[in-house]
């Protein structure tokens, strides 16, 4: 089960489809109430200090957990990983979601660069589960009550010590583009970020880099990157006129001056 789940931000797309979890956890949250609830969670604000949805997801999409999370300035540690509205189910294999869960973390505290992580378990709306922080205990957290605290080793590239080495780097990595994506980025560095970001994704994975096949509509692309459909089409629009791409079809961007498109995407 372990290699099927990935971590995926939740994006305003995806809003209603963590409500079925998020209903088995906390017992008659509506889903008006629950959208209420994420939405500013979700809103765009420094990449220097990101926040967020996480959640862990099957091979099907279905989401098995979830975590809100921000990355707070902290007097001892300098920058602390925070995360809280911990939603696991009592499903068979709970554990090696958990695993996978605080993997994600532990890994995503360490690409912002945080010295420490800090998960809190709350007795209102989710459950205190002694199990999982009995579980995070002997993974070398401090608990203090309903809440608990780990010191990170030094921040490098070769992932956490926690249990989520079942998560591909790339995973997050992805997730972190989108973090930056939506962050203090005008809207023509979004697009051409975005666009830049397939093309190094096909790379990695041995596909062709150029030209690159968006598999998205433009209202999905404009509700990733926090724009409207208009704004997207018409910055995509703008950089074919500038030859910095060319739209062979509707399913290919050529990218015509790559060194070009990465300034912009670099803000130059």
């Amino acid at each position: 089960m372990a290699d099927t789940l990935t971590a995926r931000l939740l994006d305003r797309r995806t809003i209603e489809k963590a409500y079925p979890l998020v209903r088995n956890i906390v017992p008659g949250m509506t889903a008006a109430r629950w959208t209420r609830f994420v939405r500013p969670i979700l809103v765009p604000r420094s990449p220097d200090w990101p926040r967020g949805v996480m959640t862990i997801q099957n091979v099907a999409g279905y989401i098995l957990s979830l975590f809100a999370f921000e990355v707070r300035a902290d007097l001892h540690e300098s920058r602390i990983f925070y995360m809280d509205h911990i939603m696991i189910p009592d499903l068979p294999g709970r554990a090696t979601i958990w695993a996978s869960t605080i993997g994600a973390a532990e890994r995503l505290a360490e690409m912002n660069g945080c010295r420490a992580i800090r998960a809190e378990f709350r007795g209102g709306s989710e459950r205190s589960d002694r199990d999982l922080l009995t579980s995070l205990e002997s993974s070398g957290y401090s608990l203090a009550g309903v809440r608990a605290f780990k010191r990170l080793e030094v921040i490098s590239g070769s992932g956490s010590a926690g249990d989520g080495s079942d998560l591909a780097s790339h995973e997050l990595a992805a997730a972190q583009d989108q973090m930056v994506l939506l962050g203090r980025k005008s809207a023509r560095e979004r697009v051409v970020s975005f666009i830049l970001m397939l093309s190094d994704s096909a790379t990695r994975h041995g596909r062709q880099g150029d030209p690159v096949f968006p598999a998205m509509s433009r209202s999905d692309i404009a509700d990733y990157l926090g724009l409207t459909t208009e704004t997207v089409s018409r910055t995509v629009t703008l950089l074919k006129k500038q030859a910095l791409i060319e739209l062979p079809d509707e399913k290919r961007i050529r990218l015509s001056r790559m060194s070009a498109l990465r300034e912009i995407a670099e803000g130059f």
